[in-house]
C-alpha cells in the first residue's frame, strides 16, 4: 500500500510532494500527575496501568515547537478543489499543538479547518479524546467531538460526553461522565447535563449533576463546583462517627480559599444526642509571621442546657533575624468540654489549657527570654499561679580557660489580686573545661540565690543562697576492626550541694525530674528555681557504642551507671523518694539496631535495697518510610505499669491498618483502644476508625466509630490514616 504526506504552510502556496513510503514510527507521552502509588506492578515488564496503556494510544508529535506547518499524511489525498482535500485511510494530522488520527477526514487549507470522521484520537497537551466525529479549527485551536471518551492527564481524569467542545485549556463536556478512576466500573463518577472545566481558575463546574458511588445514585445537585488540583473553595468531605454517648455525629466542612495565603474552614456538625455545633478556623500566612484563629459553639446542649463554646488563636512571627514571638490561647466554657465534645484522640484527656506570649531576642553569647502565660485547669489539679510576666536572661561567655555562665530571672506570680509572689533568682556558675582527644575533666562551680516577697503578711520576705560544686571526667577508649569502630568511655562525677532549710520557701513551679539514668549526673534534682536538693553524691558510668563504618548510627549502645550517696537527703517534695546515707542508685541503658528498620531499647533503675525494679522500660519497635510499630512495657514504682502495641502496617498496596493498644497491669483493665482501617487506590479511600478510651476523671469507657470517605478530585478529606495515627497516637503516649 501506498502511503502519502503533505507538508501545509500557511505562509506559501499549496504544494504536494511524495516524501516517503512506509509506517509512521510511534513514539510515546510523558504523563504528569500520576501518583507513584497508582501504578501497577510490573509482571515481566508487561503489565501497565490504564493511564500508560492509553498513552501508548495518543497519537504522536515530533514536529517541532517553533514550527508553524501542518503535516498531513494518508493512504490518499485528494484535492477536490482549490485548498480542499479529502483524506482517506490512516490519516494523521501533525503540527506543533496537536495530533489527530481518524479514518477519513476533510481539510480546508485557507480556513485550516479540519473535520475528520471513523476511530478518531486526538490530543492537546493534557486533552486526549476518541471520538466518532471530529471539527476544529487548526488556527484557534477551537473544536467540537461527538459520541466521546476523553482523559486529562494532569487531573488524572476520565470519562464520556455526548459531546465535547473545547478552546485552549477550556473543555464543555455535555450529557457526560467526570471520574478519576480509570477502570470499567468506577468506585464513583459524576454523572451531569453539562461539565465545565477551567484549569486557569482550577474549577470545575457540573450542572444537573448525580453523585454515583458503585452505579448507584447517592447525591443530586443542580449545581456543584469543585477543584480541578489541590486547593479550592468548597464542601470537603463529611465527617460521620458513631459513639453509645453521643449517638449520631456528623460534621460537613466548607472550605474557602480565600486568597494563596489565607483560608478559611466553616464547619457545621450535627450531635444526636446534643445538637447542631458551628465551627470555624481561620489561618494565614505572610512573610514574617503566621497563626490561626478558631472557634466552636454549641448552644444550649441537649444533656446539660448550657451554652458550651471552644475558642483558640494562635500567632507565630519572626520580628527580625535575633528576635521571634508568639502568642497562644485557649479558653473552653466548662471542664468537660473536651471529653464531651472532642473530635480527635490527642484532645480528649486534655488537662490543662495554657494562654500567653513568649518572646525570645538573641545576641552574642546571650538570650533573653520574655513569657507571660495562663492556665485554664480542666481536672481537679488545683489552679497554678499565673506569671504575669517572667524575664529570663542567660550568658554564656569564656575568660580566657574560663567558662561562665549566668541565669537571671525575675517572675511575677499571681492567682488573684490578694495572692501574689514576687521571685527574682541568679546562678552564676564558673567551670574550667579541659578537653583532649582521650579525654576530659570539667570542674565547676557556682551559686545559686533567690529572693521573694509574698503576698502572706506571715511569710513577707524570704531569701535564700547556696553553693554548688561539681566535677566531671571521663576517658575516651577505641578500638578499630576491619569495618566497624567499638568504643568505651568511663565517666565519673562528685556533686556536692550543702544542706539548706528551705521549709519557709513557697512552691511554685518545682517538681522531681524523671526516674531515668541522666538523673544520676544532673547536678540539682529538681526542676525550677523554688528548691534545691543538697547533695554529697559519687556517680560513675560505663558506656560503649559499636558502630559500622559503613553506618551513621551505632549499632549497640550500652550504658551501666551507678550513684553513691555520702550524705542523706534533707529536703524532700512530697511525690520524692527518701535518699539515706550509702544509699546506691544503679541504672541501665541497651539499645540495638537489629538492622536499618528494627531497633530496641531497654531501661532500669533500681535502688539499693529494694527487691525490684522502681522505673523502666521496654520497647522493639520497627520504622520504615510509611510503616511503623512499637511494642512497650512500662512501670513506675505504684504508679504506673502498662503495656502497649502501637503500629501502621500496609496489608497490600492499597490496603493499611493502624492499631494502639494500652492496658494497665495495675488496674488490669484497657486504658485505650484504637483501630483504624484504610483502603486507598487512585481515585478513592475509605477509612474506618474505632477506639474505645476514658475521658478525664472518669474509668468507664467510652466506644466510638469513624468513617472517613475520600473521593480523589472531586472531594478532599484532612489527613491520611498514618498522619492521623502518627499524630494522635505515636505523639500522645
Amino acid at each position: 500500500m501506498t502511503r502519502y504526506f503533505i507538508r501545509l504552510t500557511t505562509f506559501c502556496p499549496l504544494s504536494l510532494a511524495l516524501l516517503t513510503i512506509g509506517l509512521a514510527s510511534p513514539a510515546s507521552y510523558a504523563l504528569e500527575n500520576t501518583p507513584a502509588h497508582c501504578a501497577a506492578p510490573l509482571t515481566a515488564g508487561v503489565v501497565k496501568t490504564p493511564t500508560e496503556a492509553l498513552a501508548e494510544k495518543a497519537p504522536s508529535n515530533p514536529v517541532s515547537s517553533d514550527d508553524p506547518a501542518i503535516y498531513l499524511s494518508a493512504d490518499s489525498i485528494t484535492s477536490t478543489r482549490s485548498n480542499q482535500f479529502d483524506i482517506d485511510g490512516n490519516v494523521s494530522i501533525q503540527t506543533n499543538r496537536r495530533s489527530i488520527n481518524s479514518d477519513t477526514a476533510q481539510y480546508n487549507q485557507q480556513q485550516q479547518h479540519l473535520s475528520a470522521q471513523g476511530s478518531i484520537t486526538y490530543r492537546e497537551k493534557d486533552l486526549f479524546i476518541e471520538s466518532d466525529s471530529l471539527d476544529i479549527s487548526l488556527k484557534s485551536g477551537a473544536g467540537k467531538a461527538e459520541n466521546t471518551k476523553y482523559h486529562l492527564f494532569s487531573q488524572n481524569t476520565n470519562g464520556i460526553a455526548g459531546q465535547i467542545t473545547f478552546k485552549g485549556s477550556q473543555v464543555k463536556l455535555e450529557e457526560s461522565t467526570y471520574s478519576t478512576c480509570e477502570d470499567e466500573n468506577k468506585a464513583w463518577q459524576i454523572r451531569a447535563k453539562t461539565i465545565e472545566l477551567h484549569p486557569e481558575n482550577n474549577e470545575g463546574i457540573a450542572r444537573n449533576m448525580r453523585l454515583e458511588i458503585l452505579n448507584v445514585p447517592v447525591l443530586y445537585l443542580p449545581y456543584i463546583s469543585f477543584p480541578l488540583q489541590g486547593r479550592k473553595s468548597g464542601f470537603l468531605a463529611p465527617r460521620p462517627s458513631y459513639s453509645e454517648d453521643e449517638g449520631f455525629d456528623i460534621a460537613i466542612p466548607y472550605y474557602f480559599n480565600l486568597k494563596p495565603n489565607y483560608d478559611l474552614t466553616v464547619t457545621p456538625r450535627f450531635i444526636d444526642k446534643r445538637g447542631a455545633q458551628g465551627s470555624a478556623k481561620f489561618r494565614y500566612l505572610q512573610q514574617k509571621s503566621s497563626g490561626s484563629l478558631g472557634a466552636e459553639v454549641l448552644p444550649n446542649d441537649k444533656q446539660n442546657g448550657a451554652d458550651r463554646a471552644h475558642f483558640t488563636l494562635s500567632h507565630q512571627s519572626q520580628f527580625s533575624e535575633t528576635t521571634n514571638y508568639n502568642i497562644e490561647y485557649a479558653q473552653v466554657t466548662d471542664k468537660q468540654y473536651f471529653s464531651d465534645l472532642g473530635s480527635e484522640l490527642n484532645t480528649v484527656n486534655t488537662t490543662q489549657l495554657s494562654r500567653g506570649f513568649q518572646s525570645e531576642t538573641r545576641g552574642r553569647n546571650w538570650l533573653f527570654h520574655t513569657v507571660i502565660q495562663d492556665y485554664q485547669m480542666l481536672d481537679n489539679n488545683p489552679e497554678p499561679y499565673r506569671r504575669v510576666p517572667q524575664f529570663n536572661l542567660n550568658i554564656l561567655d569564656k575568660i580566657g580557660p574560663l567558662q561562665w555562665r549566668t541565669n537571671a530571672q525575675y517572675s511575677y506570680f499571681q492567682k488573684n489580686s490578694a495572692d501574689y509572689i514576687h521571685r527574682a533568682v541568679i546562678t552564676p556558675n564558673f567551670a574550667l573545661p579541659l578537653k583532649r582527644q582521650y579525654g576530659y575533666f570539667i570542674p565547676s562551680a557556682g551559686i545559686r540565690a533567690a529572693a521573694y516577697q509574698l503576698s502572706s503578711p506571715e511569710q513577707r520576705n524570704e531569701h535564700f543562697i547556696n553553693w554548688q560544686f561539681n566535677t566531671k571526667t571521663g576517658l575516651y577508649f577505641e578500638r578499630n576492626t576491619d569495618n566497624a569502630v567499638q568504643t568505651l568511655t568511663p565517666e565519673l562525677q562528685y556533686t556536692y550541694i550543702p544542706a539548706k532549710t528551705q521549709s519557709t520557701l513557697p512552691l511554685i513551679d518545682t517538681d522531681l525530674l524523671n526516674y531515668d539514668i541522666a538523673q544520676l549526673f544532673t547536678i540539682n534534682r529538681y526542676s525550677g528555681y523554688d528548691r534545691q536538693g543538697n547533695e554529697n553524691r559519687l556517680s560513675w558510668s560505663l558506656s560503649t557504642d559499636y558502630t559500622r563504618n559503613s553506618a551513621s548510627t551505632a549499632l549497640f549502645y550500652a550504658q551501666l551507671a551507678q550513684a553513691v550517696y555520702l550524705s542523706e537527703h534533707k529536703s524532700l517534695l512530697d511525690n520524692e523518694k527518701p535518699i539515706n546515707k550509702d544509699d546506691v542508685v544503679n541504672a541501665a541503658i541497651i539499645k540495638g539496631n537489629l538492622n536499618s528498620h528494627v531497633s530496641a531499647v531497654a531501661q532500669a533503675y533500681h535502688f539499693s535495697g529494694e527487691s525490684r525494679l522502681n522505673n523502666g522500660n521496654m520497647s522493639l519497635n520497627y520504622k520504615n518510610s510509611h510503616e511503623q510499630v512499637e511494642m512497650a512495657y512500662r512501670f513506675r514504682d505504684k504508679l504506673v505499669e502498662q503495656v502497649s502495641v502501637v503500629g501502621i502496617l500496609d496489608v497490600s498496596s492499597q490496603w493499611r491498618i493502624a492499631s494502639r493498644w494500652l492496658y494497665s497491669l495495675n488496674n488490669k483493665r484497657t486504658r485505650e483502644a484504637l483501630l483504624g482501617l484504610e483502603y486507598n487506590n487512585c481515585c478513592w479511600a475509605v477509612r474506618l476508625m474505632g477506639r474505645q478510651y476514658a475521658s478525664q476523671g472518669s474509668t468507664d469507657l467510652h466506644t466510638s466509630i469513624g468513617v472517613q470517605i475520600e473521593l480523589k478530585g472531586l472531594t478532599r478529606i484532612g489527613s491520611s490514616l498514618d498522619k492521623q495515627f502518627s499524630d494522635e497516637v505515636f505523639g500522645n503516649q
